[in-house]
């Protein structure tokens, strides 16, 4: 591997950081000193195209040094919308089993929320436990999806560990808005439309006091800071569970398909 091509790709590692890194401030900022749900679409609209950036950039630099590795190894080329569709998928089967595991917590909220509240009188405990089971079964599906990846990459000589860490930090860009938001407001009646997983550790410490659903006045036991701690743990979680799956799906392509691990070599080594 050449100079030009480590270049770039440390690039590619700096780029993702730096895209996440605002539009995680810029949500906790704006949420935090000018407002909620009215500033909304603002926020997610500015996340959204920093997530779109972030596939964008990193898909364009992929299909260049691929392309500066192997010029007429591939036919098709493997070019930048072959790995627009490789991350784009990725990407959007994350954010649909959040939101869909997230609103089937709905139900359950709808059941447990009572005995939660009559049983404790910790807000976080009554978030954690409602939660909590959710986020395992969203867990557990993003383990079988990237145990898959990991797997099919293999077959198709396609596996490419740095390219599907940068596919999650994408995911997680498009999911900030909501886990920031869900985090701040409405959270201590876990009554809300949809209970977002991502808050699953949430201290469910609305920033304001209500009444009758209405915000009365600044709530002082609200801690921004660790809004954003237990968001960033969150994702950390999935992070982990993600690049497990992927390198696991590896090892069982290797042990099922591998009699020597001379035989296999990665095609996109870049």
């Amino acid at each position: 591997m050449n100079n030009k091509n480590n270049i770039s790709f440390n690039g590619s590692f700096i780029t993702a950081g730096i895209l996440f890194i605002i539009s995680f401030l810029f949500c906790i900022i704006v949420f935090n000193t000018v407002g909620g749900m009215s500033f909304f679409p603002l926020v997610l609209t500015a996340s959204f195209i920093m997530a779109l950036m972030c596939v964008f950039l990193v898909c364009i630099r992929y299909a260049k040094a691929n392309k500066i590795k192997n010029p007429d190894a591939f036919n098709p080329p493997r070019d930048t919308f072959y790995y627009l569709k490789r991350m784009g998928f990725a990407v959007l089967m994350t954010f649909l089993m959040s939101m869909g595991v997230s609103f089937i917590g709905t139900f359950a909220s709808a059941i447990f929320t009572g005995m939660l509240n009559n049983n404790t009188d910790s807000l976080f405990l009554r978030g954690f436990l409602l939660k909590l089971p959710m986020f395992i079964i969203y867990l557990s599906f993003i383990y079988k999806m990237y145990v898959r990846y990991g797997f099919i990459d293999c077959e198709k000589k396609i596996y490419n560990f740095n390219f599907k860490f940068l596919t999650v930090i994408a995911s997680l860009i498009f999911m900030i808005p909501n886990a920031v938001y869900d985090s701040m407001f409405y959270t201590a009646a876990l009554d809300t439309f949809i209970v977002n997983v991502q808050t699953v550790l949430s201290p469910n410490v609305d920033k304001y006091i209500m009444e009758f659903g209405v915000p009365k006045e600044i709530n002082k036991d609200f801690n921004i800071i660790l809004v954003a701690v237990t968001i960033l743990l969150t994702f950390a979680a999935q992070t982990a569970v993600s690049c497990f799956a992927y390198k696991r799906g590896k090892q069982i392509f290797i042990k099922e398909h591998i009699r020597k691990l001379d035989e296999y070599e990665m095609d996109e080594n870049i």
